[in-house]
């Protein structure tokens, strides 16, 4: 019987905005991005994810974007938060497959990663992201 490997969680640092709105997956993010290290910022709306963006004082390193949010849609989120906050990297979260979303969105995210979300995967992904893995 061979020893089962588990990957240790990548820890980080900086500032995380999770937009979503299911509030199973913000506790569920929050829970797993504190342990990882993170400062975490929380939005159920495109409303509130603007508010955030505006009202924020620091820097929000990541933004976490369900694309499929009721009153905003994922893409045009997307570009208003990017005029608000330019250098904001986004990693798109969806249970929608890769391929079902648009082009423009795809070629300007910096990453994707499928729900559900394991809590090493997030980890790596962050990092990948982030810039921070080599």
């Amino acid at each position: 019987m061979r020893p089962t490997i588990t990957a240790e969680p990548v820890k980080g640092s900086g500032t995380i905005l999770v937009i979503d709105d299911d509030e199973d997956v913000l506790s569920v993010s929050l829970t797993i991005l504190e342990r990882l290290g993170y400062h975490v910022l929380l939005a159920k709306s495109g409303e509130e994810t603007l508010e955030i963006a505006n009202g924020f004082d620091e820097k929000i390193d990541l933004a976490i974007l369900d694309i499929g949010l009721p009153d905003i849609p994922g893409g045009r989120l997307y570009q208003m938060l990017k005029k608000i906050r330019p250098d904001i990297r986004v990693l798109v979260s969806t249970g929608y497959a890769v391929e079902d979303i648009g082009e423009n969105l795809k070629r300007a995210v910096q990453g994707f990663i499928q729900k559900p979300i394991s809590f090493s995967k997030l980890s790596i992904k962050l990092k990948e992201v982030l810039g921070e893995l080599k």
